[in-house]
């Protein structure tokens, strides 16, 4: 599905749309989900070895890793940090709204660090401020600090969003289309 963007001072963009229910791309013996199969793994690399040549090939598109990022919230989210790190050479960006680290803490160190990351890639994480307890805020906002930190130590650029009063919902994550956006695409 092809759906128009809008955002700041008029600016109009088209951006290709697709929604899929997200399952973490690591095998996990323990998560607040139960023990997960890895599937995200395998989604994610039907998307770079399927979905996304079909588009380009059905659509006019800019089919270059400059021009293709990846969005996700929650879950998703978890997976649109895997997906910048583990496909890199297709992926140069990916905002990671809400994104669903604190089960898989320790991979997701180990895919920033493990992968070649292009000095070019851009990453937006974000969470709401009432979307976790005050421990698990510190946790992952520090999480993230250090993953932006291993982004710029490679050349990247990356940018972390607390919203305050934000919870972890749809209308929160909506709130945000135009700020990653313009991070993620404007120089």
């Amino acid at each position: 599905m092809t759906s128009p963007l809008l955002w700041s001072e008029s600016n109009v963009t088209t951006a290709a749309a697709s929604g899929f229910r997200n399952t973490p791309p690591y095998v996990l013996s323990q998560t607040f989900f139960g023990r997960t199969t890895g599937d995200g793994a395998k989604l994610m690399d039907w998307i770079v070895h399927e979905l996304k040549p079909f588009i380009d090939k059905s659509y006019r598109t800019w089919p270059h890793r400059e021009a293709t990022g990846i969005a996700g919230s929650s879950m998703g989210g978890l997976m649109a940090m895997y997906a910048v790190c583990h496909y890199n050479e297709v992926f140069s960006k990916a905002a990671c709204l809400s994104p669903s680290l604190m089960i898989a803490v320790d991979e997701t160190i180990d895919e920033m660090t493990s992968n070649f990351i292009q000095a070019d890639t851009r990453i937006y994480w974000s969470f709401g401020s009432k979307e976790l307890s005050p421990s698990d805020r510190i946790r992952v906002q520090r999480m993230i600090q250090d993953l932006e930190e291993i982004l710029e130590e490679r050349g990247g650029r990356g940018h972390v969003l607390i919203l305050e009063g934000a919870r972890h919902n749809e209308q929160s994550w909506r709130r945000q289309n135009p700020l990653y956006f313009d991070f993620l695409w404007k120089d």
